[in-house]
């Protein structure tokens, strides 16, 4: 029996499907998480809350300026490792509004013909 709060020290098998490496990944963000007071694991042992300390943070962290801070040093640690990866700076994306206009109106048409 472990303790409430205290990341299991047990490792979760090896996922290899992408529902199982998410839930992994974040148990084990959850779990630094709780080591470093931002959350804590509730007595029913299978959710988290805030703590004063993590939810003090989780708000300013959304506040200007320091969430621009924190948007600017992401995106310089994202153009390092793509120039480390000999990645272009500048990446093509895909518009998926424009993709898939219509489809919602296509959707709503065909349920209008089942009723």
């Amino acid at each position: 029996s472990s303790t409430p709060g205290a990341p299991s020290k047990e490792m979760p098998p090896a996922c290899s499907d992408i529902p199982c490496s998410l839930r992994d990944s974040m148990a084990k963000e959850h779990a630094q998480y709780v080591q470093t007071g931002h959350l804590a694991l509730a007595e029913n042992g299978r959710e988290y809350y805030y703590t004063i300390k993590g939810a003090y943070r989780a708000v300013w962290s959304q506040l200007w300026p320091l969430k621009h801070i924190i948007c600017s040093r992401d995106r310089g640690i994202a153009r390092r490792a793509l120039r480390e990866l000999g990645l272009p700076l500048e990446y093509e994306t895909v518009d998926y509004t424009a993709k898939y206009k219509g489809v919602e109106e296509e959707i709503e048409t065909a349920e209008l013909v089942e009723e």
